[in-house]
């Protein structure tokens, strides 16, 4: 079997930082532990999940992206998530660890919600989809630590500007 290089480690013609490398609209079911023994929410949600890129290399092995997220999916069996921005942390995080050229890390999770409500005026029960954005954000430290910024925010709040949590 002949050996391949690996291109992406190599350097480029023209060195240019790129601040965002990665994949968009990856379909995956997440599960959220409720407290109180309650069944879990399972929410069908997109993520779009990137690294930055150092000038010194001319591209990414992205299926570590796939596998960071797959790492916290299948861990969150054993060690619950409940919220989802803190999944979204530790996925940024994970991808810190599988890239370690990259400084910073950021997920996107966008999903959608069914909410029971009243009507004001009746009471009578119904649903309500609630759209739910979710964000985080991993820093590469000079001391070899990781900080993390994360946001959650549902689509009403978006409209009207608000939505940090």
């Amino acid at each position: 079997m002949k050996h391949l290089p690996d291109v992406q480690a190599s350097s480029p013609e023209i060195p240019l930082n790129l601040t965002r490398v990665g994949v968009r609209n990856v379909k995956k079911l997440v599960e959220l532990a409720r407290k109180g023994g309650k069944r879990p929410i399972v929410l069908v949600s997109t993520f779009d999940i990137f690294v930055d890129l150092p000038s010194s290399m001319k591209g990414a092995n992205l299926s570590r992206n796939f596998e960071a997220m797959y790492e916290v999916l299948e861990s969150a069996v054993n060690t619950p998530f409940y919220e989802i921005e803190e999944l979204c942390v530790e996925v940024a995080k994970r991808l810190l660890q599988r890239h370690k050229y990259a400084s910073v890390a950021e997920v996107r999770m966008r999903s959608e919600f069914i909410a029971k409500r009243k009507t004001p005026v009746t009471a009578m029960e119904c649903q309500e989809p609630v759209v739910i954005f979710a964000e985080a954000k991993a820093f590469r430290e000079e001391s070899g630590g990781i900080a993390q910024q994360k946001r959650l925010q549902d689509a009403a709040r978006a409209r009207g500007g608000g939505g940090q949590a």
